[in-house]
């Protein structure tokens, strides 16, 4: 779907839901701190409530990657 200066973002099907979601994949560096940056950053999107943000679902770290689920949304509903 996209790529950014954090990770590339792409459109995927949850495999156990069928339903489709968006995932956004970052490079974890070698610092030591980064990762748990990262999912600091995870626990406050968790709990972010807000209509023009998409909701959190899930995130996993595999490869030096953390990827991070949201809800797939077809169109802005900002006017």
């Amino acid at each position: 779907m996209g790529e950014g200066s954090f990770g590339i973002v792409y459109k995927v099907r949850d495999l156990k839901s069928g339903e489709i979601l968006v995932m956004k994949q970052i490079k974890i560096t070698d610092d030591p701190g980064d990762l748990n940056l990262k999912l600091q950053e995870c626990d406050v999107i968790k709990n972010l409530r807000h209509t023009n943000v998409n909701r959190y679902r899930y995130h996993f770290v595999a490869s030096s990657q953390l990827c991070i689920f949201f809800d797939f949304c077809d169109r802005g509903t900002l006017d």
